[in-house]
């Protein structure tokens, strides 16, 4: 006859399975979308668009790649924009603080983050997953 305690074991070691399995999609699936929707952020293959839809002109501000791994940003000034204004920056134009430019090949995107300030003083944050 049959014990029980074999099938409660093998029950156990499902359940671990199960929670490994979990834990590892949930690291895996990276940066999430955060922050001020205004600022319309796309990613493609070879650029990174930034939209303005605040309702006014952003005077300053920066869009940093932050890679995986690695700790410091790949950045890029960004200059005025006038609300509705839409720019596209290629990738190779995202510098290290060292000049060192970004290259896919080098360096896996985790996120991009754009902050900018309004001519009011409002500051506008937003953070997208590097697609």
């Amino acid at each position: 006859m049959c014990s029980p305690r074999p099938v409660q074991e093998a029950v156990r070691v499902r359940l671990l399975v199960l929670c490994v399995v979990v834990s590892s999609v949930a690291a895996c699936s990276g940066t999430s979308e955060s922050g001020d929707t205004a600022l319309v952020i796309e990613v493609s293959s070879t650029s990174v668009s930034v939209e303005n839809r605040t309702g006014t002109s952003l005077t300053k501000g920066q869009v940093s790649l932050i890679p995986q791994g690695i700790p410091r940003p790949y950045v890029l000034l960004l200059p005025h924009m006038s609300s509705g204004e839409k720019r596209t920056f290629a990738l190779s134009a995202f510098k290290a603080s060292d000049g060192t430019p970004f290259r896919q090949d080098v360096a896996k995107g985790r996120s991009v983050k754009v902050t900018a300030t309004d001519v009011a003083g409002k500051t506008h944050e937003r953070e997208v997953p590097f697609k």
